[in-house]
């Protein structure tokens, strides 16, 4: 019953010709990251597992490889708003500048909190993590 009302909510949304979507950018308050951080930079190191595919590993090796190279996406790249892979690590890290926080989606996408509290995106080639 929850099911079809969300199915019927979505329909008539759409015939109105109204979506959320595009009122709303959930990356707006994003910024550009001028310099991420570096591997040997990194004092503290935790991650945690958000997925249950044994298949997709990430350790803290790898994933300190594809720091090191990784892009620097701005807010207003229209990647964010296609994106649609789930969240695969949350990561958290500490530097001589502060503590970083990351959600790395599955595809290499990632949302990072800089010590300030300001947000930006990153991308990992995940392709060179094999």
């Amino acid at each position: 019953m929850i099911f079809l009302f969300k199915i019927t909510r979505t329909v008539i949304l759409f015939m109105s010709g109204y979506l959320p979507s595009q009122e709303t950018n959930p990356y707006g308050t994003f910024i550009f990251i001028e310099k991420l951080p570096r591997s040997n930079e990194i004092i503290t190191f935790r991650m945690r597992s958000l997925s249950t595919n044994a298949g997709s590993v990430l350790n803290q090796t790898k994933f300190l490889t594809l720091l090191d190279k990784a892009e620097r996406i701005r807010p207003d790249d229209k990647m964010l708003m296609r994106w649609h892979y789930s969240s695969w690590y949350d990561i958290e890290f500490a530097t001589s500048s502060g503590n970083y926080q990351l959600r790395l989606y599955l595809g290499g996408l990632g949302h990072m909190t800089l010590p300030n509290g300001k947000r930006g995106a990153v991308l990992l080639n995940l392709e060179e993590n094999n």
